[in-house]
C-alpha cells in the first residue's frame, strides 16, 4: 500500500435556469446576482472548480 497522500478535487456547476433551478426569480438581474451568490459562496468554502453548462438558455 502506498504511502503517498491523495488529493481530491470537487466543484460545483452555477445555475443558469435551463434546468428550472431559477424558475422561482422572476428578475433577470436577480438570476444573475444568483449566480455571483453561488460562485462566491463556492470559492469560500475551498471549491476547485466552477463551472457553468455550455448552454445558455434560460426559462421565458
Amino acid at each position: 500500500m502506498s504511502s503517498a497522500k491523495q488529493h481530491i478535487t470537487f466543484g460545483v456547476f452555477i445555475p443558469q435556469g435551463w434546468k428550472l433551478e431559477l424558475v422561482s426569480i422572476a428578475d433577470p438581474v436577480m438570476k444573475w446576482q444568483k449566480n455571483i451568490e453561488v460562485a462566491k459562496l463556492s470559492e469560500e468554502l475551498g471549491s476547485d472548480s466552477i463551472c457553468v453548462y455550455d448552454h445558455f438558455h434560460n426559462v421565458p
